[in-house]
């Protein structure tokens, strides 16, 4: 049997609530919504160079003006609109890719909450279950090592959104 290339949305719920188990905030409202019935699982090959197309859009927006410009949540909302749009063009593929949006505290910020995006990648290996990841979108993934993290690196999770 091959390994799979796309996966249920009932089945990326079940694998991202497995990777984020025990860290939701105890005292925020808490969601994860998945709404889409099937899913591409892209390789990180995929991933990292549709993520770099995607960053050379954002290079014009760096530098805003102001403290609240385009700041984490804006990086991360059109960071799934057009890693989306990208794929659909450049994979040719009949579903979303499985990268959505997430709200919380993680290791590779000072900030008490922030935004960023979550994914998950296509297992190695026949019947495994789909890898999870963090990815922030405000850094290149062609030269930031760390663009793709563990689960381990978040907790006080509030929302998580695909």
């Amino acid at each position: 049997m091959p390994v799979r290339t796309t996966t249920s949305g009932a089945d990326a719920a079940r694998v991202t609530k497995l990777a984020v188990k025990g860290r939701w905030s105890a005292s925020a409202t808490r969601y994860l919504g998945v709404w889409d019935t099937r899913l591409y699982l892209p390789t990180v090959a995929e991933l990292r160079e549709l993520g770099g197309e995607v960053h050379l859009l954002f290079e014009s927006l760096e530098n805003q003006d102001h403290a609240e410009g385009f700041d984490c949540e804006d990086y991360s909302f059109a960071f799934a609109g057009m890693i989306r749009t990208f794929a659909a063009k450049r994979l040719s593929i009949r579903f979303s890719i499985a990268v959505g949006i997430a709200v919380g505290k993680f290791s590779w910020t000072a900030d008490a909450r922030h935004v960023c995006n979550w994914c998950l990648v296509r297992p190695d290996k026949e019947d495994a279950d789909p890898l999870f990841a963090w990815l922030e979108p405000q850094t290149n993934p062609a030269t930031d090592p760390h663009w793709f993290r563990g689960a381990d690196t978040a907790s006080e999770l509030e929302m998580m959104i695909v």
